[in-house]
């Protein structure tokens, strides 16, 4: 019984490996499609702010292929939970980058929080990955 016991790690490396090579000559890269190798990474500077109703700070959105170059002519919508936005529309510029202004809300406004989502609009180069979103932290007005 022992002698078979050790032979199962050994089947079971066997099983595991042989589905794990590459048929026909296809590298992963070649074999998948464009939209799937779009990296969308997002920034705001700064992501504190009082509710002031004029405090901004600058959401960035940067788009990149995946050889790493920059991607042009990605669209994407953009919306608030809270405060306002300089576009609700933006498309990244030849170095892959979109940019949008948020506005803090107002003292009136009783939130802790606002959080801004950037939703990819569809097209020849579409990130496939879903909305981004930036979540700002709201204190209370500086007097």
């Amino acid at each position: 019984m022992y002698r078979h016991a050790r032979s199962l790690p050994l089947l079971a490396l066997a099983v595991l490996t042989s589905g794990c090579s590459l048929e026909q000559g296809l590298s992963a890269k070649g074999s998948t499609p464009a939209a799937v190798g779009l990296s969308v990474t997002s920034t705001a500077s700064p992501d504190a702010l009082p509710r002031d109703g004029r405090s901004t700070s600058l959401v960035q959105l940067f788009v990149r292929d995946d050889d790493d170059a920059a991607v042009a002519g990605q669209r994407f919508t953009v919306r608030t939970t809270a405060g306002t936005l300089s576009a609700t529309d933006v498309t990244t510029d030849s170095n892959g980058i979109a940019t949008v202004r948020f506005t803090a809300p107002p003292a009136s406004t009783n939130a802790s929080s606002a959080t801004i989502v950037l939703t990819p609009v569809a097209g020849t180069r579409a990130a496939t990955t879903g909305p981004r979103t930036v979540i700002f932290a709201l204190g209370a007005p500086s007097i």
